[in-house]
């Protein structure tokens, strides 16, 4: 049966596509300090066309996207004790974000790009809560209040909601509240540590490390809901730090696996299958995916949403 040229050209579009976006599939930023010294880089998801971003001689770390890809948040001690930093992609628009005498790490953007949650002890010098940042007005509020540790933040996709790690329980493990510190909930149960949530594109699932009797630390994801974990990666090394593609079935993070320093790596979620994205000299950390658009990078999950819309394009052509 011939094809139709709505049909030929539609192909020739999304083939054009798949090329342009699954080889690149977004952009990922990191911390390494291949040249001496911990600053930000940023590279393809492929691990090519690596850019420094950062230049100080500082300790610049924990790098995280804004929702639309245009700024970077990260934590440095370029003033003596770790503050909260955005810049623009690129590395120019530097802006110190609610300084204080106290440390503050882990940055996280809200995805309306208005907030941004990070773990500081100005309140608590021994462990730290979580707080969030009016960016327009520079109005800190406290979300966490408990002697235990909080830290590593998330906002979930929808912004209603932030994943985090606490010890309030003891082990440390994962919670979730709203967006103003209420309605605690606990996810994990962990038998030593479970750290470092981050929310799906979807907002369906979380992945995490964790540290079980007799490992280092191993990557697992759990749905929300029935929040069974599922081991993802599970190398001799240790694994932790974990970042979302876009399309929501493949991961970065670090991991001394393979390489012997912490690299960035890349795994399938479904078929396991993982490769070394950054190389020596010096350590690469604590990736951060950026999600194209908030639209998947997955060319192939594009093409089966398109290819309904294409039969009923041609259906119409052929039957006006």
């Amino acid at each position: 049966m011939p094809t139709s040229p709505v049909i030929r050209l539609a192909l020739c579009i999304l083939a054009i596509a798949a090329l342009s976006t699954g080889s690149v599939q977004g952009q990922v930023i990191f911390s390494s300090d291949r040249k001496g010294n911990r600053d930000v880089y940023e590279m393809t998801a492929d691990g090519d066309n690596v850019r420094q971003r950062t230049v100080h001689p500082s300790i610049d770390a924990e790098p995280a996207w804004s929702a639309d890809g245009s700024r970077v948040a990260f934590s440095s001690d370029r003033n003596g004790q770790y503050d909260i930093f955005t810049m623009n992609r690129d590395g120019s628009g530097l802006r110190v974000i609610a300084p204080d005498p106290a440390s503050d790490r882990n940055p996280s953007w809200s995805p309306d790009g208005r907030y941004i949650t990070f773990v500081s002890q100005r309140d608590r010098p021994l462990t730290g809560e979580i707080y969030r940042v009016d960016l327009e007005h520079s109005r800190v509020v406290r979300l966490t209040d408990d002697p235990g540790v909080d830290t590593d933040p998330s906002w979930s996709p929808d912004g209603e909601t932030i994943a985090f790690a606490s010890s309030r329980v003891e082990p440390m493990s994962i919670f979730t509240m709203d967006s103003s510190g209420r309605r605690v909930r606990q996810l994990t149960f962990a038998l030593i540590r479970d750290r470092g949530p981050r929310w799906s594109p979807d907002g369906r699932q979380i992945a995490y490390h964790s540290k079980q009797l007799g490992r280092k630390d191993d990557l697992y994801t759990m749905h929300t809901k029935d929040r069974d974990p599922r081991p993802v990666v599970r190398s001799p090394k240790g694994d932790v730090g974990p970042s979302w593609s876009g399309s929501g079935d493949e991961l970065l993070y670090s991991s001394s696996h393979l390489v012997g320093t912490p690299q960035v790596h890349r795994v399938n979620i479904e078929s396991r299958a993982s490769q070394v994205l950054t190389s020596l000299p010096g350590i690469s950390v604590q990736p951060h995916w950026r999600r194209l658009s908030g639209r998947s990078v997955n060319p192939f999950a594009r093409h089966r949403v398109t290819w309904g819309w294409l039969k009923q394009l041609n259906a119409g052509r052929r039957n006006p």
